[in-house]
């Protein structure tokens, strides 16, 4: 079964950071929609995916190590992966100019960045500076409780939706008012992303007894919830929101403490 995120029929499925369709493996929940199956959205006339820059518009494959994209600027730091770009993601400004970046892909990258809070929190800054309003941002990363996490050394910090959530200032705003805990991490730092989706990817033989009936998605969940290796790893779609130049225009027109007309001060 599949499932359209606008409920409209599918213009193109959801690809890989190498233009390939994901394995036509079981996408298990969209965690914050509860919809099941393999997810897709309709793009203007492109995949979201798809390793094509159209009209000059950048798409930033951020530690690309051996996986390249054509068409893509391939960003690594480190120089036997041959990238178009060398860059170290943790030091900043970033060298891309603000809102000039189209898409980015982060395929099992976020996970090995920003050990140090400080560090983290500036890498999500700058990735918010340079996307432009409503680009996407494509991110793979292991369950947090999967052997593939927990064995490499190199992984310092677990990457769930849940915590990409913490930078939406909608989801801040009904915490604040709701009196809940969770920090406001979006307000506090000055940016704003909403998640279009999340696919949650269960391993065997999880997902064997899954499609084979066995198991219910309560069970499967719960058993999420217990053990390790159930779920494989997580697949984020988010985009940044930004004000364009005519909506901060409108606000400050529309605003009451704008200042008055001259005629008016002269009263």
């Amino acid at each position: 079964m599949r499932y359209v995120a606008d409920g409209s029929q599918p213009r193109v499925g959801l690809c890989s950071p190498l233009g390939r369709p994901w394995p036509d493996r079981l996408l298990l929940g969209n965690l914050l929609h509860g919809s099941l199956g393999i997810l897709h959205y309709n793009l203007p006339g492109a995949d979201m995916l798809c390793p094509v820059c159209l009209g000059g518009i950048m798409r930033l494959n951020l530690g690309c190590g051996s996986k390249k994209i054509s068409g893509w600027v391939n960003v690594d730091k480190v120089a036997a992966c041959s990238p178009d770009q060398m860059v170290d993601l943790e030091k900043f400004p970033w060298p891309w100019p603000d809102n000039s970046v189209e898409a980015v892909s982060l395929s099992h990258v976020l996970e090995h960045l920003g050990g140090e809070t400080k560090i983290y929190l500036g890498i999500i800054k700058e990735l918010y500076r340079v996307c432009r309003d409503r680009a996407k941002i494509f991110i793979a990363v292991p369950h947090p409780r999967h052997d593939d996490f927990l064995t490499d050394p190199t992984h310092v910090r677990a990457i769930t939706p849940e915590g990409l959530r913490m930078f939406s200032q909608s989801a801040n705003r009904e915490w604040i008012a709701g009196g809940f805990a969770n920090t406001p991490l979006g307000l506090y730092i000055g940016v704003d992303f909403a998640i279009d989706f999340v696919n949650a990817i269960p391993d065997e033989p999880w997902k064997g007894r899954f499609e084979r009936k066995e198991i219910s998605l309560a069970d499967l969940q719960n058993a999420a919830r217990k053990y390790n290796n159930v779920m494989r790893e997580f697949r984020v779609v988010m985009h940044p929101i930004k004000q364009t130049t005519a909506e901060v225009e409108c606000d400050q027109l529309s605003s009451p403490h704008r200042r008055r007309p001259q005629a008016e001060d002269q009263h």
